[in-house]
């Protein structure tokens, strides 16, 4: 987890970076971009199981409650958000 959250910080500063430099340049390029949280996909499983623990006790159910939606997103939600 600290990888993925180091990554996304990562990548909103530097989308942040280019947004000032074209607006210091005016050049009239927007500069967009999309944090988002869990996404029901394969890939995305085991990272949802490990957040449980092998030891903590935790149910899917009390970590969707941590989470804003309390629920994972579908994939096809975030694309209709780009497009």
């Amino acid at each position: 987890m600290p990888a993925y959250s180091a990554g996304k910080g990562g990548l909103r500063m530097f989308s942040k970076a280019i947004a000032l430099d074209f607006a210091r340049r005016r050049c009239g390029i927007r500069v967009n971009s999309i944090y988002p949280g869990l996404i029901d996909a394969s890939l995305t499983t085991p990272l949802f199981e490990s957040m449980r623990g092998p030891d903590s006790g935790k149910s899917l159910e009390e970590i969707r409650t941590q989470m804003i939606l309390k629920r994972k997103s579908s994939r096809f939600q975030r694309v209709r958000i780009v497009l």
